[in-house]
């Protein structure tokens, strides 16, 4: 299916941002394309991975989207997201190679 997103954080992620930009609430949307706003949440926390071809569908008339747009806006997360853990990786790197600092036992002398 042309423009399905299999990442379902990534589905959540595009759904939620573009239903808040466009200022609906789960139950106005929900209301509006026929799904209930259950549904609507458990697809925005990824609790559902993949819709129904007929929800996607929906939710893309709903919300006026076409799927390259979301193909483009899931992208550019996930593109975002890797670079956040390499940066992550890299600062436990950092901070493992940084001199830590003595901890009460080893001021005092103590051992244990």
């Amino acid at each position: 299916m042309t423009g399905c997103l299999t990442d379902g954080a990534a589905l959540g992620l595009v759904l939620r941002l573009v239903r808040q930009w466009q200022n609906w609430t789960q139950p106005e949307l929900a209301q509006c394309i026929g799904i209930s706003p259950v549904h609507i949440g458990k697809l925005e926390r990824a609790e559902i991975d993949r819709p129904h071809p007929y929800t996607w569908q929906r939710l893309r008339w709903g919300l006026g989207l076409q799927p390259e747009a979301v193909a483009r806006i899931a992208a550019r997360w996930r593109a975002l997201e890797a670079q956040t853990y390499r940066e992550f990786q890299q600062a436990k790197v950092e901070d493992r190679d940084r001199p830590r600092d003595p901890g009460p036992y080893e001021i005092f002398g103590a051992t244990f």
